[in-house]
């Protein structure tokens, strides 16, 4: 991507200023645009002023036949326009592409021209699903179906809460593929949608009492004849469990699969084989009874599609009746604080431009970009492809270059939209009508493809085991379409090194599965520590969350640094949440669990003693506010005051009374930053507030360098398109299939709802919608395929694989794929073990640290009425020592202003119109600032461009110093400070010789220093 970008950056000499604002660059996460944007910017310093010329400046030498030096020539002037006009350089997420295009007409596509975009789709549904079930006993309607749900959720042994069911069908709302779907169920109102429940209720009703008759005719049979269980088929084991089982309403559509059954229908006899021959009454009790089984067999095929149908459809027509009420109140919500999907954004574009050839919202952007450059684009949504297709279109009907990066191997998103198919079948188009066949053609015209089959990452070694593997994988477990896209992935090897590659597997007792992984997980990070490997050069990866949190606490107890997701949520700080606490209990005097957790808080940072911490306990419920609790702990705090101040202010109130900076000042720092960033939008109200952090605490986390020395523990999706030098990928070992909700069409004429949600399970398989089942099996065998092919590729020299599995585990895991590979392609060490490789010591020896140390000063609080104070007596120069003061405040402004003495005049024109000073003082501070600069002493350090002016310097410890004027000569540097006021020598000397040290720390030699008394003109050099 970036060579291309170069390229068409590079070609034309005569628009070098101009030719990369023309190219449109799209990748699909905001890191890998910020890395894109690095590595254009790197590879043209690279070719201007490295050493040596760089790999990628070859390659531009031989594709645009140009010369080394001209190439250096064009990439100067190509960076330096890229530098002074760095907002014409395109290269985003698809997602921040479509949010301007969409912000641009916002009117002409019906938006609110302010919206919000609102990013946490489930948090907000959330809201929605609880304002739904808070509304039972005012909405009748609601009521009565809420009710009628829970109970037959109960009825069917499931949890009796109907939340969590109405909240994934919420969440199917904003899926891509719904909207059809959703569009058909909008039409139907009420009154339809309960007449289709009925319909399911009464068949399924119907269905019920007919073949218990049948079983209790069977039944009544058996006992008229006083049939022996020992004369018929099976015995113990006969038909007439069966029949028991049906007649006591305990069956699964399934049972009728019984093999006692099915062969009474078939054999047209129930008995068992004798010696001797039946008697007549037991003949005609076997008669009359097969005669029933023919009859309920009969009954069943007829009724068995409609009866799996409504089995589907029963555990979710609740949600469907709902629909209208969820969309209310999202879409209500929705206008109340003007917010807007991401997701809708292409569903509005899309229904814009479907039929139009020339789009008019994109005609401007036709115009401004020539090239398109995708990239990620197996994990593009079919949509967001529909919608960037007609720029393509335009843009290769005049003959520009466009290119599209994918890898179908990579697509681990289906669950958010992501289409890998529309990747395997470039250039044709998936959905077609008259207009995208044109643009078809044009795809098609203008396409080539590019096999990228070589590997710059990793060691032969890991290259070479993972080519192994996911041969095998793909060959056993797809199915052919999906084949294709595992086509061609081996690759080849750049660096011959060797690597390293450890696979354990196995079945153990299921309670020590976590034991033995997490120490294996030890055991690796340790010998890699021995090879000379850094903790930051080591990656845990998993599947799943709940294993990220297990591995981070497990390495915590062994004190082994860690960054993990979850270890670094502010939420998890006692601080943060005792800031929460104290907002709870200020609108709710009663919440005594929040006072509970202040003071829990205040035990546990010493700041109140055992007995005190006991006693204060036992009279919780007697507070009448958490002020007066802290008013008796012995804390200032005044209630007026808070309810005065805006939540910033509050949370600071608080954060100072209760000293939380003290215990965790960065959790803290970070919190107050979330909380400034609601307010941007939202009012200071701390119920929002607090219904708010509900969602928000989820995400909100700390941000560490990304060179802090410490092992990085992910999920595989955080994972992608990262590297380590060692990687782990522990419980592999999750499950191949887990069923989810899919919305069907409904093709019984019985049932009048034209399409319905139910969940791909086993039922479904039995069902007449069986290709739906296997069709979703065969996509998650992709999508697990997909994510152990990103796991096993991050690692650049040592990979780790442990698959260890419970013995009692029934499902099917992709463990049992990779022991499937590991027996038949590997050679075993141990049991269960198997190595390939060398494991060998790092090839640079890394010190343990990164980055140096350096601490955040406490936060600093101060009094608002003091700064109004001081304010004031500014304003009214009511004495003579504050009009001096202020006097040094504006010369100190004024010298901040001049490099060089003819910058005076302008310093004084500039700080008059910005209100500084009056016009009747700008000759008196003529004066000051001409009689300084002039005397012999200093005359020389205003002849030059070489000056620092009030810069900061951060030194090793956090502390920042602000010299007034630094002076660099050849071999000199000089430090130069203004004082105002009378002499005090020693303590300005000490203030310059912390200036001095901070420079010595950055190399630089001989420094001087000059301390200027601006009211007495005296110079002190030392």
């Amino acid at each position: 991507m970036v060579k291309e970008f170069l390229k068409l950056s590079l070609i034309d000499e005569k628009q070098l200023n101009y030719n990369f604002k023309r190219i449109l660059a799209i990748t699909f996460t905001n890191k890998a645009a910020a890395e894109m944007k690095l590595r254009v910017i790197n590879s043209l310093n690279d070719i201007c002023y490295a050493e040596t010329f760089p790999a990628i400046g070859i390659t531009l030498v031989q594709e645009l036949n140009l010369s080394e030096s001209e190439i250096k020539k064009r990439a100067k002037v190509v960076l330096e326009s890229i530098l002074h006009n760095y907002s014409d350089l395109s290269i985003s997420t698809i997602d921040s592409f479509t949010h301007k295009l969409v912000k641009t007409f916002a009117f002409d596509l019906k938006l609110p021209v302010n919206f919000e975009v609102e990013l946490n789709v489930e948090g907000f549904y959330k809201l929605v699903v609880s304002q739904l079930i808070n509304s039972i006993g005012e909405d009748a309607y609601v009521s009565n179906l809420l009710k009628e749900f829970a109970l037959s959720k109960a009825n069917s042994n499931n949890s009796w809460d109907p939340e969590e069911s109405i909240l994934d069908f919420a969440l199917m709302l904003v899926k891509e593929n719904s909207e059809n779907y959703i569009k058909q169920l909008r039409i139907l109102d009420a009154d339809e949608l309960e007449t289709t429940r009925k319909e399911i209720v009464n068949t399924t009703k119907s269905f019920n009492e007919t073949v218990v008759n049948h079983a209790n005719k069977a039944l009544q049979i058996i006992k008229k004849y006083n049939v022996d269980e020992n004369d018929l088929l099976g015995k113990s084991r006969s038909i007439v469990g069966f029949f028991r089982a049906v007649a006591s309403k305990k069956f699964e559509l399934d049972d009728f699969e019984n093999a006692k059954f099915i062969s009474a229908v078939t054999e047209k006899t129930i008995l068992g084989k004798s010696k001797t021959p039946p008697s007549i009454e037991l003949q005609e009790a076997s008669n009359q009874i097969v005669e029933v089984a023919i009859q309920l067999h009969n009954y069943f095929i007829d009724n068995e599609k409609i009866m799996r149908l409504c089995e589907l459809l029963s555990p979710h027509i609740y949600p469907l009746l709902l629909l209208k009420k969820i969309e209310d109140i999202s879409t209500t919500k929705k206008n109340e604080e003007q917010l807007v999907f991401l997701s809708e954004f292409n569903k509005t574009i899309f229904e814009l431009i479907n039929n139009e050839p020339t789009p008019f919202i994109y005609e401007r952007i036709g115009e401004k970009y020539r090239h398109f450059l995708l990239d990620e684009f197996q994990d593009t949504s079919t949509l967001q492809f529909q919608n960037i297709i007609p720029l393509l279109d335009n843009s290769l009907s005049n003959g520009w270059y466009n290119l599209i990066v994918g890898d179908g191997k990579q697509s681990i998103y289906r669950w958010r939209n992501a289409n890998v198919k529309q990747f395997g079948s470039l250039p044709k188009l998936l959905n077609q009508n008259a207009l995208s066949a044109e643009r078809e053609n044009t795809l098609t015209r203008n396409y080539s493809e590019k096999y990228l089959d070589t590997n710059y990452r990793s060691t032969k070694t890991v290259i070479e085991f993972n080519n192994s593997m996911f041969d095998y994988l793909s060959e056993q477990v797809l199915i052919d379409e999906y084949k294709a896209i595992y086509y061609k992935h081996a690759q080849k090897s750049i660096n011959q090194s060797e690597g390293f590659v450890t696979l354990n597997d196995g079945l153990i007792d299921k309670e020590l599965v976590d034991e033995t992984t997490l120490q294996l997980i030890l055991s690796y990070v340790e010998n890699a520590l021995e090879k000379g490997f850094t903790y930051r050069e080591i990656c845990v990866i998993t599947r799943s969350n709940k294993h990220l949190a297990r591995i981070a606490e497990f390495l915590n107890t062994k004190q082994i640094p860690v960054i993990a997701s979850e270890s670094l949520l502010i939420a998890n700080c006692i601080e943060v949440n005792t800031i929460i606490n104290f907002l709870k209990a200020s609108i709710n005097s009663k919440d005594v669990i929040s006072y509970t957790a202040i003071v829990n808080y205040l035990y546990q940072s010493k700041q109140i003693g055992e007995v005190v911490f006991y006693e204060i306990l036992n009279k919780l419920s007697k507070f009448t506010s958490v002020f007066e609790l802290l008013i008796e702990l012995g804390f200032t705090i005044s209630k007026e005051n808070f309810v005065l101040d805006n939540m910033m202010d509050n949370c600071i109130t608080i954060t100072y009374v209760l000293g939380l900076t003290k215990t965790n000042g960065l959790a803290v720092r970070f919190f107050l930053d979330e909380v400034a960033e609601y307010l941007v939008n939202k009012s200071s109200n701390v119920i929002a507030f607090l219904e708010w952090w509900e969602v928000r605490k989820q995400k909100a986390s700390l941000l560490l360098p990304e060179t802090t020395d410490a092992i990085r523990i992910m999920t595989i999706h955080n994972s992608k398109g990262l590297e380590f030098p060692v990687v782990i990928v522990p419980y592999v070992n999750w499950q191949l299939y887990k069923e989810d909700l899919t919305f069907i069409d409904i093709k019984q004429s019985k049932i009048t709802l034209p399409v319905a949600l139910v969940k791909t399970n086993q039922k479904l398989n039995s069902s007449e919608y069986a290709t739906v089942y296997s069709d979703e099996q065969q996509a998650q065998a992709l999508d697990n395929l997909n994510l152990l092919y990103v796991a096993f590729t991050r690692a650049v020299n040592n990979l780790h694989i442990i698959s260890l599995q419970s013995s009692g585990n029934k499902h099917k895991t992709v463990g049992n794929w990779i022991s499937n590979f590991a027996n038949e392609k590997l050679q075993t060490k141990h049991p269960n073990y198997f190595e390939v490789g060398i494991n060998i010591a790092a090839k640079t020896k890394h010190s343990s640290s990164s980055t140096n140390d350096y601490l955040l000063n406490e936060l600093e609080y101060e009094s608002t009425t003091g700064v109004i104070k001081i304010k004031k007596s500014f304003e009214a120069f009511n004495s003579t020592g504050e009009i001096a003061r202020q006097q040094g405040i504006t010369l100190h402004t004024l010298f901040s202003k001049i490099i060089k003495q003819d910058d005076v005049e302008k310093a004084l024109e500039y700080s008059f119109l910005e209100g500084l000073i009056k016009k009747e003082e700008i000759e008196f501070y003529r004066n000051k600032i001409h009689n300084l600069i002039n005397l012999p002493e200093l005359i020389n350090y205003f002849t030059t461009d070489s000056v620092k002016i009030e810069t900061e310097i951060m030194c090793a410890n956090g502390e920042f110093l602000r010299p007034d004027r630094i002076i660099f000569a050849e071999n000199k540097v000089t430090i130069l400070d203004y004082k105002t006021g009378k002499q005090h020598s020693k303590k300005y000397q000490q203030q310059l010789y912390k200036y001095k040290n901070a420079l010595l720390q950055m190399n630089y030699k001989n420094i001087e220093l000059v301390l200027v008394y601006v009211d007495e003109l005296v110079i002190e050099k030392f």
